[in-house]
């Protein structure tokens, strides 16, 4: 999938998917749906500074990322890079 920079629009809906990964190079992202699945983190989107979009709902994230859900996918992507710059 690293491959495919000019992809606008991806879903990995209903599955099992547990992390989201291998995305950094996917930097023309505007919208991300992984609704219903296990992902337990907010990680990994720092890179994606395109997305306007980002469905998280129906995933059992970590409590102190729960308020992300409702946010713009901006300020999601502004949060990993400033997780990142933490670790």
């Amino acid at each position: 999938m690293e491959n495919l920079t000019n992809l606008q629009s991806l879903g990995f809906c209903e599955n099992q998917i547990e992390e989201i990964k291998e995305l950094d190079n996917l930097t023309n992202l505007k919208g991300i749906s992984f609704w219903s699945n296990q992902i337990e983190e907010i990680k990994r989107l720092e890179k994606l500074t395109n997305l306007q979009g980002l469905n998280l709902i129906h995933n059992p994230i970590k409590p102190e990322e729960e308020y992300l859900i409702a946010r713009s996918a901006q300020e999601v992507v502004k949060y990993c890079q400033k997780k990142v710059k933490k670790n």
